[in-house]
């Protein structure tokens, strides 16, 4: 079940609200495919069986998010300075790098880990090396993980990216802006096709 929260929110109510009693009825009792609630209580999209329905991407899993989103890793080596790995997040735009040995995931290095562990203990980042600040009980995720398990693995761990891994081996890098950013278009896309239903069931 999904959350869809306002404004969007507002326009399904509205045309719930505009839909005819014997028209809501019928909606009512039949059996839906997908179904969530908004702010005035619950939504079906779609009725099983035969006849039209609309299918939500519910569960969509890490594989998918990185089909969409691509695979390339960014890493550095556990030897490099804090500021070659800052330097690095900086020029390629992103928050975090994997710590790799080889092939071998042996941590993850974060710009949080740099404003703690370096900024506010007063290190100097050309001296401090890598090995030093990153996080090594790495948090990961497996590519046939659904993004709303990692969303609550990330809430519950309060860390904001993780690695994904497949057979030992890194795949990808999700943060917790891709994820937000997926949930997003799965509502957009449920509410315009639940707007779209109700229009032409009136």
């Amino acid at each position: 079940m999904i959350q869809i929260n306002a404004p969007r929110a507002i326009e399904v109510q509205a045309c719930l609200r505009s839909l005819p009693a014997d028209c809501l009825s019928r909606l009512n009792k039949k059996r839906f495919n997908c179904v969530g609630h908004t702010a005035i209580g619950k939504f079906a999209i779609g009725k099983s069986g035969q006849g039209s329905h609309i299918e939500g991407r519910y569960m969509a899993t890490i594989r998918q998010l990185l089909d969409k989103k691509g695979q390339e890793v960014f890493s550095v080596r556990p030897d490099e300075t804090v500021y070659d790995a800052i330097k690095k997040m900086a020029d390629e735009n992103v928050g975090s790098l994997t710590v790799m040995e080889g092939d071998k995931l042996i941590g993850i290095s974060t710009e949080r880990q740099y404003a703690r562990n370096v900024v506010l203990k007063g290190r100097a980042s050309p001296k401090t090396l890598v090995r030093d600040i990153m996080e090594t009980n790495v948090v990961f995720a497996r590519p046939d993980q659904s993004v709303e398990d990692c969303m609550a693995v990330m809430t519950e761990k309060a860390v904001r990216h993780l690695p994904v891994i497949e057979q030992g081996k890194v795949v990808g890098m999700i943060s917790i802006g891709d994820l937000v950013k997926d949930i997003i278009s799965d509502q957009t896309f449920v509410i315009d096709q639940l707007v779209n239903f109700i229009h032409g069931a009136r």
